[in-house]
């Protein structure tokens, strides 16, 4: 469970950040500002990932991994959760900003353990299925009152880019799971820069140049905004490290349900930069998906219990 929940809150750090950036030129003008956050995103998470892999010795490892069949799949994953997913959360966070959008987007694990479970087999009882939902109805409610207030960009064009990040990402994390069970050993750190990798070259080599975007991504690069986009890709690479790790170890249904509490730390992180108080409402929700987050992630819901003495 740990991996997940660390995976959560470097995700919701990585979230405020990009939020941030939105704030300052060259993003907050630009049309092409969140495809190209997106794509520098995982370029600078590719680049943390290839120092890491190399760092411990794995670079061989990496390699051979490439011509297997867990490869193929997790490339198909990366291409889910990547161009699909991360362009279509950087535009949520574009357009509605960085708490509501992580606070949507964290629909994902409902449809991400209806595929694993279908698909997968992985095991879900009917408790730990009701305190997931609980998490997602404190998920909605923050995202009606988003819906149904001010925002700076177009809020219609927000809410509907964080529920495409949602099938995305629900589907890319059962592609990566499914891609680790396919080959023996395939070690995680290198399951991961098999995806970023693939995700990277696809926005450099394909969706970048097809929107001429390349031009923005050189204006980008000098300018003092830049280093909130460079901050959110490593905090998102350590992010990526322990939600591969939690997926390896629990399976994608309890990985993503322990991922989920993002979107809580993206509105604690906010609110705190901001120094501002969320709502008793938004307060109440985060409360709801932390609460359903751990108990959905926990199979045995007795260790929550106090313990009795034997020896008394």
């Amino acid at each position: 469970m740990k991996f997940g929940l660390l995976s959560g809150i470097l995700w919701g750090l990585d979230t405020c950040i990009l939020g941030i950036a939105f704030l300052y030129h060259p993003f907050n003008s630009a049309l092409d500002a969140a495809l190209v956050c997106a794509a520098v995103h995982d370029i600078i998470s590719v680049l943390v990932l290839i120092t890491l892999v190399v760092a411990r010795g794995k670079f061989s490892q990496f390699l051979q991994a490439l011509r297997t069949k867990g490869a193929l799949i997790i490339c198909c994953g990366a291409l889910m959760s990547g161009p699909v997913g991360m362009n279509a959360y950087m535009s949520s966070i574009n357009n509605i900003g960085p708490a509501p959008t992580a606070i949507i987007s964290a629909f994902y694990p409902a449809v991400g353990t209806f595929l694993a479970v279908f698909f997968l087999k992985e095991s879900m009882n009917t408790q730990r299925l009701v305190a997931l939902f609980v998490a997602l109805a404190g998920v909605i409610m923050v995202g009606l009152q988003t819906a149904q207030g001010s925002a700076e960009g177009n809020t219609i064009i927000g809410v509907a880019a964080a529920f495409i990040c949602v099938l995305a990402w629900g589907s890319g994390a059962v592609f990566a799971s499914w891609g680790l069970q396919s080959t023996q050993d395939l070690d995680c750190d290198v399951a991961l820069l098999i995806h970023e990798l693939t995700s990277s070259l696809t926005y450099a080599l394909i969706v970048l140049p097809l929107v001429g975007a390349w031009g923005f991504v050189a204006q980008m690069s000098v300018a003092p905004a830049s280093i909130f986009v460079i901050g959110a890709g490593v905090a998102g690479a350590l992010s990526y490290l322990f939600y591969y790790k939690a997926i390896d170890v629990t399976g994608a249904a309890r990985a993503m349900a322990c991922n989920i509490s993002y979107c809580a730390w993206a509105l604690i992180f906010s609110s705190l930069y901001a120094a501002t108080m969320p709502n008793l409402m938004s307060i109440i929700c985060c409360i709801a998906i932390f609460v359903g987050t751990i108990l959905s992630a926990t199979p045995d819901w007795s260790v929550f219990l106090p313990q009795t003495d034997k020896h008394m």
